[in-house]
């Protein structure tokens, strides 16, 4: 399978949500209530990566994954914006389409962008990740230490696992 990784623009945006609302129907309803997916803001997540894509105050950045010309996949990355973890990036959205998980994607999109980071002058980056997510499986076997769980007070199913790497040490494993 040929795929394509390059940085994302704001042509992508509609189909990069689409590619959202798609992970969390199939996904996601598992562990999460289904008004809390239904209640969703995609207009917000819209507007979000408009603002991320075009916002030289905070360093974000973005590529897609394209088969046959076509996005299966994205990741976004850039300065962490959570504190008081000791990290100086962060990685988010990582999203493959379900037909194309486990191919290979998410990792060619990890390595893309911790690349970046590294060039950038970033040495480490976290991932938040839903505890009950099938991604979570997916960063546990990139050896990503837990830093903390968070437990959601009003819906505990949703916990959130932090995970951290150095960038040194991921890179073999992306290779």
């Amino acid at each position: 399978m040929d795929i394509e990784i390059r940085e994302a623009t704001e042509a992508d945006i509609k189909e990069i949500v689409r590619l959202f609302a798609e992970a969390l129907q199939s996904d996601y309803k598992k562990f999460i209530a289904m008004q809390l997916i239904e209640a969703f803001d995609y207009k917000a997540i819209e507007q979000d990566c408009t603002e991320g894509l075009n916002n030289s105050e905070k360093f974000r950045f973005a590529y897609v994954a394209l088969f046959e010309k076509n996005i299966v996949g994205y990741i976004s990355a850039g300065s962490n914006t959570v504190e008081p973890y000791e990290y100086d990036a962060e990685v988010s959205n990582i999203i493959v389409k379900s037909d194309f998980q486990n191919g290979g994607i998410g990792k060619k999109l990890m390595y893309k962008a911790i690349i970046r980071l590294e060039e950038c002058g970033y040495s480490s980056f976290v991932v938040f990740n839903f505890s009950k997510s099938k991604a979570n499986g997916f960063y546990r076997n990139l050896n990503g230490k837990l830093i903390n769980r968070l437990v959601q007070d009003d819906y505990e199913e949703a916990c959130v696992d932090i995970f951290g790497w150095q960038i040194k040490e991921i890179k073999s494993i992306l290779l």
